[in-house]
């Protein structure tokens, strides 16, 4: 929780710091919030080893021991998990480097922004998302499918309107924001609400992950996943050279697209259950969650 509600206020420190310093982030300047970036991370990072440690020291105190089954199902569970997370959190990451022999330094400064930009946003949709969650879960363990369903598109419709609402707002206030690091990433504006609609895109198709591992598949995303880094990969080939700063946001959206509905096709081979935001709006048979 303390790295998710963290890493946008470090991020938007860095940028902060950087105006400040700079007076207008250029490409030269972005290693200056790369260092206020790291840094914050850094102190995110040891309190949350902190409370970790404090945490598995009090659970040592009340318990004898762990049960016989819980290291295999923390491989079968955490391990997945931990790989959709890197997935997912460090995909732009992965996107810059595949980028780094493809772009020039402005353009790959200007994607860069973006991408910043765009996990701002990805913050603001999970958190609308985790809002519903608590209800979810409490639904999936009363084995409440109709709650369940009900919930789960709900958490789908806020997600898709706030992601939808971002675009929107990328589209109308991307060039002022953009214009504030620095003469040429104006350019930015039509990638921005490119990869502000891969969040759509994300959202519409629902949390597969989560259903999965409510019936007992976690790994079952991973093939989605990989599909997912194959096409980021092939799409980078085909569209930055044409494209350039758009191309590369084309490449995130199919990316993330393809990712998406392979997940969702996944889980709803896998529960019987459309995971969705058209669910909520068509009648389904009534599948059961495990």
């Amino acid at each position: 929780m303390c790295d998710g509600l963290g890493r946008p206020l470090v991020v938007t420190a860095g940028f902060a710091t950087a105006l400040v310093l700079a007076g207008g982030v250029a490409a030269d300047h972005l290693l200056q919030m790369t260092w206020v970036m790291a840094a914050g991370y850094s102190v995110i990072a040891a309190i949350c080893l902190a409370l970790a440690v404090r945490a598995v020291k009090a659970v040592e105190a009340v318990a004898s021991g762990p049960r016989p089954s819980e290291p295999r199902r923390w491989w079968r569970f955490a391990v997945p998990w931990a790989l959709i997370a890197i997935a997912t959190e460090f995909l732009f990451d992965l996107q810059m480097l595949l980028l780094a022999g493809l772009m020039e330094k402005p353009d790959l400064a200007v994607f860069g922004v973006c991408a910043r930009i765009f996990a701002l946003a990805a913050f603001g949709v999970t958190a609308v998302q985790m809002v519903l969650m608590p209800g979810l879960m409490e639904a999936d363990a009363q084995r409440d499918v109709a709650s369940f369903r009900r919930r789960l598109g709900d958490a789908n419709l806020a997600a898709t309107a706030a992601a939808m609402a971002l675009t929107l707002a990328a589209l109308a206030g991307g060039p002022l924001l953009l214009s504030l690091f620095g003469p040429g990433f104006e350019a930015g504006r039509w990638p921005l609400v490119i990869l502000c609609a891969a969040l759509v895109v994300r959202s519409f198709f629902g949390p597969a992950e989560l259903v999965l591992s409510l019936n007992n598949r976690p790994w079952a995303a991973m093939p989605a996943i990989a599909a997912g880094l194959a096409t980021l990969l092939a799409a980078n080939l085909w569209l930055v050279p044409a494209l350039g700063v758009t191309g590369a946001a084309l490449a995130a959206l199919v990316s993330i697209s393809v990712w998406s509905f392979a997940r969702w096709r996944k889980a709803r081979s896998v529960s019987g259950l459309d995971v969705s935001l058209l669910a909520r709006f068509l009648a389904e048979p009534t599948a059961v969650v495990k």
